[in-house]
């Protein structure tokens, strides 16, 4: 049975009338006459109420919500157990820190071999992501696994405001609990092999691209690394005040005689595994778009690719934009839009619909409860429809869902700031934008939401030149990752490419002629643009 039919103007329609069309602020459209749209009906949304409004999805976990138990006495040792005097073995811990999951790869530079670091009790690739939370207990002390405060963002706060003491202090005690892990697995799984070797230990560490080129940033990752490296292999529990002493004296520490740190940019060792293959040819143009889709952001960076006889690799640096996008934030945008919509429905229910009004009541409530932390390992719905139950809406006039809306800020930030903001900065040519190579990444980029940035970035409408065209990473053959399918090997490339990459150049590129910056507003799923230029 349905309740009332109710009608609603979007929010955006309610603060102010219709504004009059001005053409775009494109300097090449300046002079050149532009075809007035047709003005719309004003947009609006409808309701068709059902008595049995109820919660559509329920967020559900995969695999054990616990990383897996190893001996920690273990993991604070720098070499395993019973170990002599023998030759030098070269050990690089790439460790990529990330928002919501943590990946560990170690690689023995002498074999030519990498191993995947296991955290979970599950299946797949699951099993080598390792939540990026900690535990404080009643008694002080970080914890991975166990009860106490569960303490989570740990990346978002810290970055958020570095000369905060307690966020940067956390960061360390989550590192070191996950570096004694990935040691302590080592000295498990591989111990025999350095019973007779000198283990020489680096710890690369991934940072965002946008903080590569400052020395400030690239300072910070290097106190975080071998701060957490001395609480690693401290003895016993690492407990809160323990960790701030230990950040405190962060300028003092000098590990120069046991570790060697290198901050390195994340889409440095991204894109690593792809120009270490036999795909890679350094007589092309190599200029690439890379979007990692993580839980809390979208990082899309436009970029080419060097390397020399010696294999370092460096990186030209064209555009570059982060967004609050991730899956995270859409799930927390799709909540926000249907507690709104809710809202306002059941204010506007007719006398007599109680029950209704307490079914919407409870609803609401739920969805209030699903705004989940970043390190969710469940997978999010398809689209916003299936969030609840028992409400049909209608889109009238223009007006668009959760979904389009989000998905076209996505659009903007990767076609339009990164993509057309090359061309626009006078940073590349019209050709060599056209056909660019696209690589997505990350955990987020498997969502079907995302996903169709595959489909939808090869083609602009009254913009031939501006697409690109899909690619994949392939699995290293030197890396060992039991269970790891080849399209979920992206999850790992960050960490694979930081213990294998030889650090080169991270540059901006210039322009040699003044830019001319795009306007952030333009919608790119619709613009026109003038095809004696495109």
């Amino acid at each position: 049975m349905r309740g009332n039919r109710l009608k609603r103007a979007p929010k955006s329609a309610q603060r102010a009338p219709a504004r009059p069309y001005h053409r775009p602020n494109f300097y090449f459209l300046r002079d050149k006459p532009v075809r007035q749209p047709v003005v719309p009906t004003e947009p609006a949304l409808t309701f068709d109420v059902h008595d049995n409004v109820c919660l559509g999805w329920k967020p559900d976990e995969l695999g054990s919500s616990d990383p897996l138990q190893r001996d920690e006495v273990l993991g604070a040792r720098l070499e395993p157990p019973g170990a002599t005097a023998g030759p030098a073995r070269e050990l690089v811990m790439g460790l990529d820190f990330g928002t919501s999951s943590t990946k560990v790869v170690i690689a023995d530079r002498t074999m030519n071999a990498a191993y995947a670091v296991p955290f979970m009790d599950s299946v797949g690739v699951a099993s080598y992501l390792l939540p990026s939370a900690l535990l404080e207990t009643a008694e002080g002390v970080y914890a991975l696994a166990g009860s106490g405060k569960r303490l989570a963002d740990l990346k978002l706060a810290m970055l958020s405001a570095l000369s905060d003491e307690r966020a940067c202090a956390r960061g360390c005690a989550f590192l070191a609990l996950t570096i004694r892990q990935a040691r302590a697995w080592l000295y498990e799984s591989k111990g025999d092999q350095y019973l007779r070797a000198d283990i020489l230990w680096t710890l690369a560490i991934g940072q965002p691209a946008d903080q590569a080129a400052s020395e400030h940033h690239r300072r910070h990752f290097e106190q975080l690394a071998k701060v957490a490296w001395q609480l690693a292999g401290s003895q016993g529990s690492i407990g809160v005040e323990t960790a701030l002493n230990a950040w405190s004296l962060r300028a003092e520490l000098n590990l120069d005689d046991e570790l060697e740190v290198r901050p390195m940019a994340e889409l440095s060792a991204q894109i690593h595994g792809f120009v270490s293959s036999s795909h890679f040819d350094a007589r092309l143009p190599n200029i690439y778009l890379l979007v990692d889709v993580g839980a809390g952001t979208v990082d899309a960076s436009l970029f080419h690719v060097r390397k020399d006889r010696g294999g370092t690799v460096s990186f030209d640096f064209f555009t570059h934009a982060v967004e609050l996008l991730g899956a995270a934030n859409l799930n927390r945008a799709r909540l926000a839009w249907w507690l709104a919509q809710l809202r306002y429905v059941q204010g506007q229910l007719e006398p007599g619909s109680d029950q209704v009004a307490k079914r919407i009541g409870t609803t609401v409530a739920e969805l209030e409860s699903m705004k989940l932390p970043t390190e969710f390992r469940g997978r999010y719905p398809d689209s916003y429809r299936s969030y609840v139950k028992g409400v049909e809406v209608g889109f009238e006039g223009g007006a668009k869902n959760p979904d389009e809306d989000f998905y076209q800020r996505v659009r903007n930030q990767v076609a339009g700031k990164v993509l057309y903001g090359a061309w626009k900065q006078m940073l590349l040519t019209q050709e060599a934008v056209r056909g660019m190579p696209f690589f997505l990444c990350g955990g987020g980029g498997r969502h079907p939401f995302y996903a169709a940035l595959k489909t939808r970035l090869q083609k602009t409408d009254g913009c031939t030149w501006l697409n690109a065209k899909p690619r994949e990473l392939a699995l290293p053959t030197n890396i060992s990752a039991p269970g790891v399918a080849h399209g979920d090997y992206d999850r790992l490339s960050v960490a694979y490419g930081l213990s294998q990459l030889n650090p080169g150049t991270f540059e901006r590129v210039v322009a040699l002629k003044p830019r001319v910056f795009a306007s952030e507003e333009t919608d790119w799923n619709t613009v026109t643009v003038d095809k004696s230029v495109c």
